[in-house]
C-alpha cells in the first residue's frame, strides 16, 4: 500500500510540473503565436475554477492527503509560488498565502488581455 500511495504521490507532483510548464510555456507562446492565447487562457481559467471548491490547489490537496496516509510532511507550496514565498519569508520577513498562485495568474490574464 505504501509504494502505490508513493507512486500516486510522485505521479501528481509530474502532473503539477508538467501542468505548470505548460502554463509558462503557452503564456510565453501566447505573446507570438495567437494559436496559443485560448489554450493559456483555458488553462488560466481552469486554475481559477479549480480551486473554488477545495480553497487552495486541488493538486496539493490530493498530494497531501496521500502524504497525511503514510506520515509524510504535507506540502503547501509547488514550484513558482514556493520560490516566491521563500524569497519573500527569508528577505523580507513578509509570508504570503496559498492564494498568491490565483493572484500571479490574474495578473498574468490581466497583462495578456492588455497587450
Amino acid at each position: 500500500m505504501t509504494t502505490r500511495i508513493k507512486r500516486h504521490i510522485i505521479l501528481i507532483s509530474l502532473i503539477h510540473w508538467f501542468y505548470t510548464l505548460g502554463f509558462i510555456l503557452l503564456y510565453w507562446l501566447s505573446f507570438w503565436v495567437d494559436k496559443m492565447e485560448k489554450p493559456f487562457l483555458f488553462l488560466a481559467g481552469a486554475t481559477i475554477a479549480s480551486w473554488i471548491p477545495y480553497k487552495d490547489c486541488p493538486l496539493i490537496v490530493w498530494e497531501n492527503r496521500l502524504r497525511e496516509k503514510i506520515n509524510l510532511k504535507k506540502r503547501y507550496y509547488f514550484t513558482l509560488t514556493h520560490i516566491l514565498y521563500s524569497v519573500l519569508k527569508k528577505s523580507f520577513g513578509i509570508q504570503i498565502s496559498a492564494f498568491t498562485t490565483l493572484y500571479l495568474i490574474a495578473i498574468l490574464v490581466v497583462v495578456k488581455i492588455l497587450v
